[in-house]
């Protein structure tokens, strides 16, 4: 597939964020906030490193606990720590994209938040190089070039 000729049609994070649920609630393997967090990050990044095109607009940041995309901790927040469970119908992700992310999805679900945590606080990382204190707004860019060196 021609990843460059993919339509220019963004997501949102939230879209993004109950496909990720979606999918591992069909698995029975609830997923918790900060995991789901993660996993948005690590798809958005390999995602532009494919296709050369942002997922979707809403801002990432960094801070203490590694990511936050504050939409995604709105829309989730009330679970608190418990995992989230939850399926969803309507989900505004056009087939190709799905068809994108879906192997990165698979690939770092295998991964515990701890694992994930780590990787992205990897000494002179995203992370490592960049967050200077509370929280810090991350460019799309910036995350788009540190996945396009990682290879």
């Amino acid at each position: 597939m021609n990843y460059l000729m993919i339509k220019k049609q963004k997501c949102s994070v939230i879209d993004v964020a109950h496909y990720i649920v979606d999918i591992y609630t069909r698995e029975n393997k609830p997923v918790p906030l900060m995991h789901l967090q993660f996993i948005i990050y690590f798809v958005f990044g390999e995602y532009y490193k494919i296709t050369g095109k942002e997922l979707f607009d809403e801002n990432i940041y960094l801070d203490v606990y590694g990511i936050s995309i504050p939409e995604v901790f709105d829309e989730y927040r009330w679970n608190g720590i418990t995992p989230i469970c939850d399926l969803y119908s309507n989900i505004a992700i056009n087939k190709e994209t799905k068809n994108i992310i879906y192997p990165i999805i698979k690939k770092y679900r295998e991964y515990d938040e701890w694992r994930l945590y780590d990787k992205i606080k990897e000494t002179g990382g995203l992370w490592d190089r960049n967050y200077k204190g509370y929280r810090e707004l991350v460019s799309h860019f910036l995350i788009y070039k540190y996945f396009k060196g990682m290879d």
